[in-house]
């Protein structure tokens, strides 16, 4: 699953570069990521949900 795609000019204004200016890719949905645990007699499936640091997720 990918959460980021290419900045374009539809972001100036959007998504600030200031300290990363070689910043080349925004997220454009939740931060998302999965990990099995192999714990006995189970497996145990922990699904991480974050929002980014833009100000546009403040509601989140």
């Amino acid at each position: 699953m990918r959460t980021e795609e290419d900045l374009t000019e539809a972001s100036v204004g959007t998504d600030h570069l200031r300290g990363v200016e070689q910043k080349t890719a925004t997220t454009v949905a939740l931060d998302f990521g999965r990990i099995m645990l192999p714990l006995t007699p189970v497996h145990v499936q922990l699904q991480l949900f974050s929002t980014p640091g833009q100000d546009r997720f403040w509601f989140m």
